[in-house]
């Protein structure tokens, strides 16, 4: 039962992982930045919030963005791309990001599913306890693909939804 626990922790630490690097870089994160001290810079590999497009929009890739308010109160935004030209992004800065926890139920569930696939993987198996350990880490294994096929087809469902867009597509 132990391995099996320390499994799901080394299986799950990714996940924790990636919601620490990733969370920075989100929009109400940046938005907060900018209320408080007028400007941010953001390096990113995935996403950078597209301030032209809403408070929800965002350019895919590897960048870095300058984000600063002018003195009308507008976002703007030097956008550097790894690779293409650089380009100069204006909006509205949009009302206060209140605080979500969506991210953190994702990755609760995520955890959940493979310590409960351990322990149900566990208990239901028969043998000595290499193999019930074993059929625990398996069910565990299983647990996380099923809560990541339903995290991504959520995070799919919610980009088309908000309308996330690639940098490069015509507008």
């Amino acid at each position: 039962m132990a391995e099996g626990l320390i499994f799901v922790a080394v299986l799950t630490s990714p996940v924790w992982l990636g919601h620490l690097l990733i969370r920075p870089h989100l929009n109400p994160a940046i938005i907060r930045t900018l209320r408080k001290r007028g400007t941010r810079e953001v390096k990113s590999r995935i996403a950078v919030w597209d301030p032209s497009r809403g408070a929800s929009a965002r350019l895919i890739g590897r960048a870095q963005a300058s984000y600063w308010l002018d003195e009308h109160g507008r976002v703007q935004m030097l956008y550097r791309p790894h690779s293409g030209p650089e380009r100069h992004l204006t909006g509205v800065l949009p009302p206060p990001p209140g605080r979500s926890s969506s991210i953190r139920y994702v990755v609760a569930a995520f955890v959940a599913a493979a310590v409960l696939g351990d322990v149900l993987g566990y208990e239901f198996a028969s043998g000595d306890d290499t193999r019930r350990s074993t059929v625990g880490v398996m069910a565990s294994m299983g647990g996380c693909v099923v809560a990541y096929l339903a995290m991504r087809l959520g995070l799919v469902a919610a980009q088309l939804r908000k309308g996330h867009h690639r940098a490069g597509q015509p507008e």
